[in-house]
């Protein structure tokens, strides 16, 4: 058992986040727009599964928890206030854990993954809603995470996601664009680069995210 100083925690929060307190930011997330998508909660038990493997242990009574924090918020314009609440709860409560030195019982996830998973969550249904980009801001500033990967990380996160929009567009049958036939004919056609030319640009910016959020 590590004991903490009140410093020592806050800087461990810099560059960590226990893994259930990661869990419940990313469900303050899903509810940040007002209404949890199937797309945006197949999105959130996946990626809590990938955070904690013991995420089913604990599942409902985190949900649970979270609930109840969200149904504070009797009116719309108050919502993102009630949720920012939760965070503060979530922030005071792994502070407290790690002063008590139960943070290697709890397990924790690298920072910069932390920020990334909040980001996919956010940008799971295609969108990137003001209130769920208010709330990661929100989150980056209370728990004093690193501004300049955040930025570098929101910005591959929207360059992928303008990719797969212009590989969408590309290849829907409505486009007058498209080239049909086989997939020869597709994959040789001036289309067929385009979508080549934005395949290998996605992958060289998930190749730097992954050395960015490694531990």
């Amino acid at each position: 058992m590590t004991q903490f100083s009140n410093l020592e925690a806050i800087q461990f929060s810099k560059t960590k986040l226990l893994k259930w307190a990661a869990i419940q930011i990313y469900y303050y997330l899903i509810a940040a727009d007002g209404e949890i998508s199937e797309k945006e909660m197949e999105s959130f038990l996946e990626i809590a599964k990938e955070t904690d493997s013991l995420f089913k242990q604990y599942k409902s009574q985190l949900i649970e928890e979270c609930e109840n924090q969200v149904k504070k918020a009797i009116e719309e314009e108050k919502r993102c206030a009630v949720l920012k609440e939760g965070i503060d709860l979530v922030y005071r409560d792994q502070l407290n854990e790690i002063l008590h030195g139960l943070e290697e019982k709890s397990g924790h996830i690298n920072a910069n993954m932390f920020i990334w998973n909040m980001l996919s969550i956010a940008m799971s249904d295609g969108t990137y809603a003001d209130e769920e980009s208010e709330l990661i801001h929100y989150v980056v500033r209370k728990f004093d995470l690193d501004q300049e990967v955040f930025l570098e990380l929101d910005n591959a996160m929207k360059t992928i996601l303008d990719i797969d929009q212009s590989i969408a567009w590309m290849t829907q049958k409505e486009n007058p664009f498209v080239i049909k036939g086989t997939n020869w004919e597709i994959s040789s056609s001036e289309i067929g680069r385009f979508i080549d030319e934005f395949t290998n640009r996605r992958e060289v910016i998930l190749n730097s995210v992954k050395e960015m959020t490694k531990d």
